[in-house]
This record gives structure tokens, C-alpha cells and sequence, in this order.
């Protein structure tokens, strides 16, 4: 074989030629089935330089990263380094780059530009003498380049579509093949099929996890909450599954996974146009699995009714305390929990994250204020028929200032397309990429630009709106009134609904709160030093 390889290519004889390595594994092993390590590419690409009686000058080696990018350490240095060398040895065109037609073009390029040639183990290219190598003249290499390109991007897509019928017709018969749920691990295990000896990956039970997943079930049909049962996990040091704290969240994700009964679930995040979509439970496909319970069905079942049951309710309005559900964290975002004791108000509010994690400030503010101060609001905005409409009135500027930016915003991303349109042009005239990508890459641009006129459009209608409409001041009003009138009168799940039907969320920051009205987008601040009422609009 290297006596043919010297006869074909005697033209690499001519000067002492020198030569580099280029090696990369991408970190999703299941999609390279037919993947080889980085040793074994350096051993065959040394050989292949050796045969040759060639230089070897660098090895540049990028253990995990994706073909489709050009961050990747070893291609950068690589690229700095051209002018050391004349040739660059792969395994395989497709260690440099694989289906991404503008990644190829870029690194193929720089080599043009640089006057190195490239050849691989699996798919050799024709060399030339360096000195009389011009890669505009050498129209074989092109060529070469454009069909190893071609079949390393067909077989990727052929691989891929084989993995993802394989794990789907696996996961229907029965086999957990994505990353196990806490409680489960895989293990190979060997067994009889048909007289035949069979080694399989199976999925097992960790016993010390199941017994924390028994503990979940039975303390939430007890009447625990998710997150006390978070709570409760991470004050005894039990480590997750990704070793990070517990929160209610991942306790819900766990009580709804029909897994631990023994079931497979399929459909339940789809990959839709490159993105995870989380599905419906009626959407769900559930099939018997291979692997163990860890709770009985009963068991599970008992949850799921818990779980309706308290969904059927909005907790925050069947609360006692007056604002639950409606005080956020000015730092963060997330909801504020209690601290203290609720009675005549004495507690204070504190961030619910900073209470689980420690991950942000606890930013206290007392219970008592806010809530006074929340109605002494509403009381003086239903008095005030000025204040209200100067309010209405802002809300209103808030929203064309909003609507404005957005269509200024999509208007200078709508006058980018003819320019990406030219590079694009250029790109198949240049054919660095080929007539199909440029086919789908052109509509899926069409599509942008049509999705961003209909959006312009509706930004510019709802602006004439705006401009020839306003808020009803005197319903607005009529409906504080009558809040602050039978306030008496309601009892606390009134009060609550009622205030979750004007205000949309109060945000405490710096031991001050912003009131944020459903009908305006204006902030109220009260400060709760000294109770004095002032809007920030």
C-alpha cells in the first residue's frame, strides 16, 4: 500500500516537505458511532507522515468540541501557524469541519490563502509539490474537497437519523436509553438469548436514591409542599442529582415522572425546530418498561391526585396573607416568602431564593408596612380623579414608548437583509457552499423577512390605537371605589381576588416597594421607612 501511495503522489518527492496533525472528538459520543479517539487518529497520521518521508512540524488536537464552530483552541492555533507548513494530515475531512458549509468555507479558505495543502486517512487528496502547488489552478483538489465535504455531511445526517429511529424504537420496546432519573443507573449485564450470550446495558435501581424518592412521595401525600419537602433535603445534606440544591421545581419534576412506576415516558420534551418543547400529560406516550419501580403505582397515582387537587386552586389567593402571591424580589424576580410570625404584620417579607440558595440579597421589608401602605395607595388613587388620569395618561406614553422602541428595533434588523442577502449571492458564485444550502438557507430568510413585516405591521397598527384610544379613566375609578368602599365588607379571598384584578406585582427593593397597577405600567413607590407615598413616573 505505501509503495502505491509513493507511486501515485511522486511528486511529493521533489522538496522536503513539512506537515501537521489536525485531530478533534466531539464530546456527543452517540452521534459519531463510528467515532475513533485522538490517539489512534495521531498513531495513523503519523504513519501516514513517516510513509511520505515528511516533517511532522505541529499536532493540533481539540478533544470535545463540535465541528460546527470555529472556537475551538486547537483549529485557532492551527490557523495562526499556517505558514509553518505545507500540509495538514486529518483522519478524516471531517475532524475539520462537518454539515456547517460556512465553517468549511472559512478554514478551507485560510489554507488556500496560505498555500497548504490537506489530505486524510480515510480519504486522500492528491500533493504537489509545494512550490508548484496554487490551489485557483488546481481544480482536482477543489473537486476532492467538494465531494469529501459531501459525503462526510450525508453520512452524518444518515448516522443521526439511525441513532434517533433506534433510541425511539428502544424507548418503545421498553428501555430508558436518555440520562436515568435520580434513583437510576445503568448497568452492563449479561444474559441468555436464544441459547446466545448477550451483554446489555441495563437500568438499575441506586438503592440509597429510591430511598429519598420514597421519601418524596410519602411526605407530599402528606400534606408536605414541594418546596418544605426541598426545604427539608437540603437541611439533612442530601446531595441531588446534579449535586446542587434541592427546589420545589425539580421535586414536581420528580413527582410527575411516571418512571419510578416502572413506565417509560416518550413525547414529553420534543426537539421542535432545534428547541425542547415541553409537552401536556395528555400528550404523553407511556409504555411498560424493563427496569424496576421504585413506588408502586397506587402510590403514584395517590400524587397525581394531590397534585390536581392543588393545581385545580391558586395558592396565592386561597392564602391568608393579604399579598401573597403578588410581592416579588426587586433583585431577582422571584416571589417573597414569610419570615416571622404573620400576626398583625409584625413579619417581614424576605427573597424566597435567597431563602432556598443563598444566591441572592435577602432584602427584608416589613409585612405590616407594605400591606398599609399598598391600600393607603389604592385609597388615594380612587380619591384623586387627577392622579388617576395623569397615571392612565403615562401608562399610555409607557406603552407607545415600548411599542416605538420595538418598532425601531425590528426595522433596523429588517434593512440587514439585503446585506445578508449579498453574502449570501456571493457565497454560492464563490461556491464555497453549495446550491442546495444556498436554496435553504434563502428560505429560511424569506421567512424572516416576512415574519418581521407582519410584526412591523402589527407594532404600526397597534401604535394608531393607541393614538386614537385611552383607557376609561371613570371605570378605572369606579372600580377602585368600589374596592375601597366594601373593603369591610369582603372577606380575605374577595380582598385578594380583588387585588390580584387591579394590581399585577409589588416589587421590594432597597426596604421600598413599587406598585405596578394592571391598568398602567407605571411604578408607585412607597417607602416603608416612613410610610411616605410618592410615584416615580
Amino acid at each position: 500500500m505505501n509503495l502505491k501511495y509513493n507511486q501515485e503522489y511522486p511528486d511529493s518527492k521533489r522538496m522536503k516537505i513539512r506537515a501537521s496533525i489536525y485531530c478533534r472528538v466531539s464530546t456527543a459520543a452517540q452521534a459519531e458511532p463510528n467515532r475513533i479517539s485522538i490517539p489512534e487518529q495521531v498513531r495513523h497520521c503519523k504513519n501516514l507522515i513517516h510513509d511520505r518521508g515528511w516533517d511532522l512540524v505541529y499536532t493540533y488536537i481539540d478533544p470535545g468540541y463540535s465541528s460546527s464552530t470555529l472556537n475551538r483552541p486547537g483549529l485557532q492555533q492551527m490557523l495562526k501557524q499556517l505558514d509553518a507548513f505545507h500540509v495538514l494530515v486529518v483522519h478524516d475531512p471531517d475532524r475539520l469541519s462537518r454539515d456547517n458549509a460556512l465553517v468549511e468555507a472559512t478554514i478551507y479558505n485560510e489554507l488556500d490563502a496560505h498555500r497548504v495543502q490537506m489530505t486524510s486517512i480515510t480519504q486522500p487528496i492528491h500533493i504537489v509539490d509545494p512550490i508548484q502547488y496554487d490551489p485557483r489552478e488546481n481544480d482536482t483538489v477543489f473537486i476532492q474537497r467538494k465531494i469529501s465535504g459531501l459525503s462526510g455531511g450525508l453520512d452524518n445526517r444518515r448516522r443521526r437519523r439511525r441513532l434517533i429511529a433506534g433510541i425511539d424504537a428502544r424507548e418503545r420496546s421498553g428501555y430508558c436509553c436518555k440520562p436515568r432519573a435520580y434513583g437510576y443507573t445503568a448497568e452492563w449485564k449479561q444474559r441468555i438469548v436464544d441459547g446466545k450470550m448477550v451483554i446489555e446495558k441495563a437500568t438499575i435501581v441506586v438503592d440509597a436514591d429510591a430511598v429519598i424518592v420514597r421519601r418524596i412521595f410519602n411526605d407530599f401525600i402528606g400534606g408536605k409542599s414541594a418546596l418544605s419537602i426541598a426545604r427539608g433535603l437540603n437541611a439533612d445534606r442530601v446531595p441531588s442529582k446534579k449535586r446542587t440544591l434541592w427546589t420545589g421545581s425539580v421535586i414536581l419534576e420528580i413527582l410527575q415522572n411516571p418512571v419510578y412506576t416502572g413506565k417509560v415516558r416518550k413525547n414529553f420534551t420534543p426537539v421542535i425546530n432545534g428547541k425542547k418543547v415541553r409537552k401536556p400529560k395528555h400528550e404523553w406516550i407511556i409504555v411498560d418498561g424493563k427496569h424496576p419501580p421504585i413506588v408502586s403505582f397506587d402510590v403514584y397515582q395517590c400524587a397525581q391526585q394531590v397534585l390536581d387537587r392543588r393545581a385545580k386552586r391558586r395558592r396565592a389567593v386561597s392564602s391568608t396573607r393579604l399579598l401573597s402571591g403578588l410581592v416579588k424580589c426587586g433583585y431577582c424576580g422571584w416571589s417573597m416568602a414569610m419570615e416571622g410570625a404573620y400576626k398583625e404584620g409584625r413579619g417581614r417579607y424576605i427573597c424566597n431564593k435567597w431563602k432556598n440558595s443563598r444566591l441572592c440579597d435577602r432584602n427584608p421589608i416589613q409585612i405590616g408596612k407594605v400591606e398599609k401602605g399598598v391600600l393607603h395607595e389604592i385609597s388615594r388613587l380612587s380619591d384623586d380623579t387627577g392622579l388617576l388620569q395623569e397615571v392612565e395618561r403615562m401608562s399610555r406614553g409607557g406603552e407607545e414608548d415600548a411599542l416605538k422602541n420595538e418598532l425601531s428595533r425590528l426595522t433596523i434588523k429588517f434593512q440587514q437583509y439585503p446585506s445578508r442577502q449579498r453574502n449570501l449571492f456571493e457565497l454560492v458564485e464563490t461556491q464555497a457552499i453549495s446550491k442546495q444550502v444556498f436554496l435553504a438557507r434563502k428560505g429560511e430568510q424569506d421567512e424572516e423577512i416576512d415574519d418581521l413585516k407582519r410584526r412591523i405591521d402589527q407594532c404600526q397598527k397597534q401604535l394608531v390605537v393607541i393614538a386614537g384610544t385611552s383607557t376609561d379613566v371613570q371605570t378605572i375609578s369606579k372600580a377602585l371605589n368600589e374596592f375601597v368602599q366594601n373593603y369591610d365588607k369582603y372577606d380575605i379571598i374577595s380582598i385578594k381576588q380583588n387585588l390580584f384584578d387591579l394590581i399585577d406585582s409589588i416589587e421590594v427593593k432597597n426596604d421600598q416597594f413599587y406598585l405596578k397597577y394592571r391598568f398602567s405600567s407605571v411604578d408607585c413607590v412607597v417607602a416603608s421607612k416612613d410610610a411616605t407615598h410618592k410615584s416615580t413616573a
